[in-house]
């Protein structure tokens, strides 16, 4: 993944048990609420799983646009392999008029 000048990298995992209760909604939501309202950072990438269609959901609601498909660049362990994903990103411009989207999960 490239390097982003005055950017950041976000990244989220919850455990298998937790998901479908929107606390991965929630976080992402929160984290670029506050990036978009309080912080400088111009732009903010982030890489999940092809088969992670959850991930790919949460990331889009929380305003990131998915960009291109990475062939073997992430290593899952419970997989033992590399494995192809989507990397996604949010410049500032998508996001001036950010807001937080309600969805139950």
């Amino acid at each position: 993944m490239p390097v982003i000048a005055d950017g950041a990298e976000i990244h989220f995992g919850i455990a298998p048990r937790s998901w479908g209760r929107g606390l991965a909604t929630e976080v992402v939501q929160a984290v670029m609420a506050w990036i978009a309202a309080d912080s400088d950072i111009d732009e903010v990438a982030t890489v999940c799983d092809c088969e992670h269609v959850a991930s790919a959901n949460i990331l889009s609601k929380a305003g990131f646009t998915r960009e291109t498909r990475i062939r073997d660049y992430l290593f899952l362990p419970s997989f033992e392999a590399r494995r192809d994903c989507w990397q996604f990103s949010w410049k500032r411009a998508q996001g001036r008029h950010y807001h937080l989207i309600s969805d139950d999960i």
